[in-house]
């Protein structure tokens, strides 16, 4: 179940050349008011790549029985008085086919794959509380977009012949060791082209642009020393950006992982040249989950697997902490699970890395169970005290 912004992974250098076209989110927007614009879209100020993330709440009508005091969700027994129950909902914007504006809060976003899923905001991403939405049509330029103006987002891959625009790269010196991808700074800046904000010793005002950083070293809680590519450098403090109230430090890496940083675990990020972003046609909208479960008992059970009676795609992340890191990882690159005690698992990723994970009900003792269909439909549902091994295909 989903525990942090966004949302995590080992060090994994990014293979590829210098910018270039397609990584960029592209689409066609309807607004409200009849017009349709086309080009690169920035979501919410720092979604603005395919492997970023949309963040939600996904809500399940549950139909009540005439007693109205028992229904039963995947074997699960609910009782009295709710008629939702709420998942949490994040996914690459490479997986979706396009994005209808329903009410204030509310969304539905369809799949590549044709699923389709009413949302509902839990952060900035969606709703009156979504900071802007930004597109750069080929008439008439940058335009600007708040969540009434729209009526749908058609995703779909840009044409070429432009280059992306510039993304913030580089490599976090943490506590727990160095971290190297794609940076999102302070939730919020992700482009070269972004600002970060900040006073010095003297009191004066500085708006340094991050293609001018080359690193970013925490002096305390209270400060940051900026050094710029020219070599100059500055002690900072006064704003979120370098000081008190920073968010954190997103990560993301090859396998489409987020690392999250507490700023507090930050030593320094240094930012080098970013390497090509996933593409549109590389994302294939997700799949159910399967694979073989094996018990303690020694039997053996395959179908279509329901993780935590709530994770069911290929998408969805698997979340825990390694070292103190929260980390998110998609299902689609996990091979095994192997719960380990009451309070940890051993994930094995297809990338070969193995990691012990913990600090979550996806991967510790608080696992609401698992629900495996057969193909013929047999439904066994199963405790995570019954769990030996989990393999997904």
């Amino acid at each position: 179940m989903k525990r942090g912004w966004i949302p995590t992974l080992l060090t994994l250098l990014l293979a590829g050349s210098v910018v270039q076209a397609g990584g960029e989110i592209y689409g066609t927007i309807h607004t409200s008011e009849g017009r349709t614009l086309t080009g690169p879209i920035r979501w919410d100020t720092n979604e603005n790549f395919w492997d970023d993330h949309l963040d939600a709440t996904k809500r399940e009508r549950i139909e009540r029985e005439e007693d109205g005091f028992q229904i039963s969700i995947f074997g699960l027994k609910l009782g009295g008085g709710d008629s939702y129950i709420s998942h949490s909902f994040s996914i690459s914007f490479g997986h979706l086919k396009s994005i209808e504006r329903l009410q204030h809060r509310e969304a539905r976003v369809t799949l590549k794959s044709g699923e389709q899923f009413d949302v509902r905001a839990d952060s900035s991403d969606l709703g009156h509380g979504m900071r802007g939405l930004i597109i750069d049509d080929a008439k008439e330029g940058r335009v600007e977009l708040n969540w009434s103006s729209f009526d749908k987002v058609e995703f779909k891959q840009s044409p070429g012949g432009k280059r992306d625009a510039e993304r913030l790269y580089g490599t976090v010196d943490s506590d727990a060791g160095e971290f190297s991808g794609f940076i999102v700074w302070d939730r919020d800046e992700s482009m070269l082209e972004d600002i970060l904000d900040g006073e010095d010793e003297r009191g004066r005002d500085h708006e340094v642009p991050f293609r001018d950083i080359a690193e970013i070293e925490r002096l305390g809680s209270g400060a940051s020393r900026v050094t710029l590519r020219s070599g100059d450098s500055m002690v900072l403090d006064g704003t979120n950006d370098v000081a008190h109230g920073h968010r954190g430090v997103g990560v993301t890496v090859s396998n489409l992982s987020v690392l999250d940083f507490n700023w507090r675990d930050v030593r320094k990020v240094s930012f080098s040249e970013a390497p090509a972003s996933p593409r549109y046609e590389g994302f294939d909208g997700g799949r159910k989950l399967s694979g073989t479960v094996h018990t303690r008992d020694g039997a053996t059970h395959r179908g279509e697997i329901i993780w935590d009676r709530d994770e069911t795609y290929t998408w969805e992340n698997l979340d825990g902490d390694v070292d103190d890191l929260d980390y998110s990882i998609p299902f689609s690159s996990v091979e095994s699970v192997k719960p380990l005690d009451s309070r940890s698992s051993e994930v094995k990723l297809r990338n070969g890395k193995t990691l012990t994970m913990s600090g979550s009900n996806d991967v510790d003792s608080d696992n609401m169970g698992l629900v495996v269909t057969a193909k013929d439909g047999t439904v066994t549902e199963l405790t995570w005290a019954d769990l030996r091994l989990v393999e997904f295909d």
